[in-house]
């Protein structure tokens, strides 16, 4: 990582502290993936999958009679509200699309909700709760459109990466699928391992990174082409913190049992010099 004293590295980041939501200290990518996991088990009709041991009130009143029957979770926003040793009590506002499979092969306009409702997630990433505080039909309809694989896609993208700044090896060899090709940024022939091991050995703290300039594009059935940009920031053992802009190509398979990474391949970049056009995923 190319190093900066902390004075400099404010200066340069001061340019994109804009809305709060975009804030990196703000953003807990454990738990979004945790609240994309969770919306994507709804949308496969798999949700018993993601419930805690000690559940109690999960109400499902965006379905007609709480039955589950798949429909599209569109995420709009995660607002945390409280955090604990224990879990995690969140916010979320949805668009949600319920069509029946007629309608789904056609490419029906469908009449959408407005939903919001506050989980309570154990300490495990699973669902102890979920109450319904908003559920209101749009005054317009609109196009079905799937969201199971973009919530698996955001889920696996966002637990990869709180895996990275964790060193958490075990999820991450857990997201590899057994032919995936690993490049990282210092060397492109080390093994995910060896770059993880190579990590450890920096004694890096606070390592911190953001993903930015997101783009996803579908490539061939069920295989997804991921382009962004990590913000990374991180401590050393000098105390000084560092910084770097890292470019990287992710390559995942979703199905109904889950996402595999296939192709991860990072580089660092050159400065950046317009901070402040940088867009948060």
């Amino acid at each position: 990582m190319r190093s900066l004293h902390l004075m400099a590295l404010l200066m340069m980041l001061g340019a994109i502290f804009i809305p709060p939501r975009t804030q990196a200290a703000e953003v807990d990518y454990g738990l979004e993936a945790d609240v994309y996991l969770w919306y994507a088990s709804l949308d496969m009709a798999q949700y018993q999958q993601r419930l805690a041991k000690d559940v109690g009130l999960v109400d499902l009143a965006e379905y007609a009679g709480a039955e589950i029957r798949g429909g599209a979770h569109h995420i709009m926003s995660i607002t945390p509200i409280a955090q604990s040793q224990d879990g995690s009590e969140v916010e979320v506002e949805i668009e949600f699309l319920l069509a029946s499979a007629m309608e789904i092969k056609a490419h029906s306009e469908v009449r959408g909700q407005y939903v919001v409702q506050r989980l309570n997630l154990d300490n495990l990433g699973l669902v102890r709760s979920s109450v319904t505080l908003v559920n209101e039909y749009d005054d317009f309809t609109s196009r079905y459109r799937a969201a199971a694989p973009n919530n698996q896609i955001r889920a696996a993208l966002y637990a990869w990466t709180q895996s990275l700044d964790s060193l958490d090896g075990a999820r991450l060899f857990s997201l590899m699928a057994t032919d995936a090709s690993f490049s990282g940024p210092e060397d492109p022939s080390q093994t995910l391992g060896q770059y993880l091991a190579y990590l450890k050995r920096l004694e890096h703290s606070d390592s911190r990174r953001v993903i930015k300039n997101l783009t996803l594009t579908p490539e061939t059935a069920g295989i997804y082409r991921l382009n962004f940009e990590y913000q990374w920031t991180a401590t050393n053992n000098q105390g000084e913190v560092e910084l770097a802009q890292v470019g990287v190509v992710m390559l995942l398979s979703v199905s109904q049992q889950g996402v595999k990474v296939h192709l991860y391949r990072a580089q660092y970049l050159p400065p950046v010099t317009d901070l402040g056009a940088e867009v948060r995923c």
